[in-house]
């Protein structure tokens, strides 16, 4: 790798990074939830939440009831990376006599755990793009759009689960993109990429619909290569893949009595577990007019939200046609099809307390295998212009607190009728934008550091990420360093 590509990289990664890390998160229950149970294992050496989940700091109803204790209901994988960093923090503190008041608990494991390693997927969609021919700039442009102008960003700033699994999936399918073209098949590479795999699964249980695809881009590359009856490659993934699995099924023997139990069927809340009851996990059939709610209902359509994702479509078309990067062009529009689809048919679609369908987001890294394959003036000028106006909405979301009328939104998401289907105000321009014009802002580092007030409390970050693609520009300018990587 060339000195030059690695700044690159490393500028990329500090974009995402400042970005993320800029606004402080808001509690909610399913944050509350999953950090109590990073609290209850390191602090008390237990499963149940019991002692957290009711508290002023991590209070939340999203919990599992069972023999009378309380637990947390969703998948642990989140939950054990956070465990994994708050563990040698809580240590440091015993040692030193002192304590981990609630808000540096939350902000701080919130950036370990889920902001910093969740900007990583900045320079992993930037060096897929250079991978793949684009020059440093619409490689930028791409990763920007991506990572800033997609839920992808907000939720990188709260303990969800989201983003960090669409970090695990896409780095999976970037090993294999690799492997593809390396000479031999690294065995290392080829564990780490079942683990990440299987750690997807027991981060967000419907992600085994992007894990299969995935297999299946690995049998065709196996089959490639004429490796396919390879069975040590075969036990090196499984391997990878059942160590987190086995570890979750583990938990839930301990915690539920039974190892494919899960905390979802538990539920304490009557309508969650009702809703949880349908179908596998609350999942039933694809329904056309929800994966219409998905997509270009004004309320929180994502092609409405991030609209230069239509792009993907000039992408599909142009790498089918070039016929070398067909397999992945199958990979990228097979997941996100089948995702969505497979979403659509999902109780509660919108994700409760949402802005989007966050649900969607782990497929949403995949947009950039087409995306890179825009090669004309007019498609990456137009891209810009869609580009920037899905990072303004998405800014206004990020650093801007939830109010009462956008929750009535999202609880309404659940009563909606094809006949009042364009009645339905949105979720950014009635709930965010409102709040954001009167200056109700979201906690961030300009305050916290600088006193800075209402729309000012911006410039930081602004003059942070100015000075970063300045110095990106500048160290791509140079005409010997346009493409410091491999051309196809």
């Amino acid at each position: 790798m060339k000195k030059t590509y690695f700044f690159e990289l490393i500028l990329v990664f500090l974009m995402a990074l400042v970005a993320f890390s800029y606004f402080s998160t808001v509690g909610d229950w399913n944050t509350g939830s999953r950090l109590s149970l990073v609290k209850a294992v390191v602090e008390q050496n237990r499963f149940e939440i019991d002692s957290y989940r009711a508290g002023q700091d991590l209070y939340t109803r999203d919990a599992a009831k069972f023999l009378n204790h309380y637990y947390t209901d969703k998948a642990i994988g989140a939950s054990m990376v956070g465990i994994v960093f708050y563990f040698p923090i809580y240590i440091a503190a015993q040692i030193f006599g002192g304590q981990v008041p609630g808000s540096v608990f939350k902000g701080l494991i919130t950036f370990l755990a889920i902001t910093l390693l969740c900007a990583f997927l900045a320079p992993l969609i930037y060096s897929f793009c250079r991978k793949l021919g684009q020059n440093p700039r619409f490689a930028l442009c791409v990763t920007i759009a991506l990572c800033f102008g997609t839920g992808l960003y907000t939720y990188s700033t709260f303990f969800y689960a989201h983003s960090l699994v669409a970090l695990l999936l896409f780095s999976a399918f970037f090993l294999w993109f690799h492997i593809k073209n390396d000479e031999a098949i690294d065995p290392v590479k080829t564990l780490i990429s079942g683990y990440l795999l299987g750690y997807a699964v027991i981060t967000e249980y419907p992600t085994v619909v992007i894990v299969f695809g995935i297999g299946l881009y690995i049998l065709y590359i196996l089959w490639e290569k004429q490796r396919q009856f390879d069975l040590k490659i075969y036990i090196r993934l499984f391997v990878g893949f059942i160590i987190p699995v086995a570890i979750a099924m583990a938990y839930n023997y301990v915690v539920f009595r039974h190892p494919f139990r899960t905390g979802y069927g538990y539920e304490m809340l009557p309508a969650f577990r009702e809703g949880h009851q349908n179908g596998f996990m609350g999942i039933t059939p694809p329904d056309l007019r929800v994966l219409f709610y998905m997509t270009f209902h004004p309320t929180m359509g994502v092609i409405l939200q991030s609209p230069f994702l239509l792009f993907a479509l000039v992408g599909w078309y142009r790498m089918w046609k070039g016929i070398r990067y067909r397999p992945e062009a199958l990979l990228s529009c097979g997941v996100i099809m089948a995702y969505f689809l497979f979403m659509s048919g999902y109780y509660q679609w919108w994700g409760g307390a949402a802005f989007t369908p966050r649900v969607l987001l782990p497929v949403f890294p995949f947009f950039c295998i087409p995306l890179a394959f825009l090669v004309r003036k007019w498609e990456k000028a137009l891209f810009l212009v869609f580009t920037l106006v899905a990072i303004a909405q998405v800014f206004i979301v990020t650093s801007t607190k939830v109010n009462d009328d956008l929750y009535a939104i999202m609880l309404n998401m659940s009563n909606i009728s094809m006949d009042s289907i364009f009645q339905q105000p949105s979720t950014i321009y009635n709930g965010y934008l409102p709040t954001f014009l009167k200056q109700g802002l979201t906690p961030n580092l300009g305050q916290q550091f600088f006193n800075l007030n209402g729309y000012v409390s911006f410039l930081p970050l602004f003059i942070v990420e100015l000075l970063l693609l300045a110095g990106f520009i500048k160290i791509t300018s140079k005409p010997d360093l346009v493409s410091p990587v491999t051309e196809p």
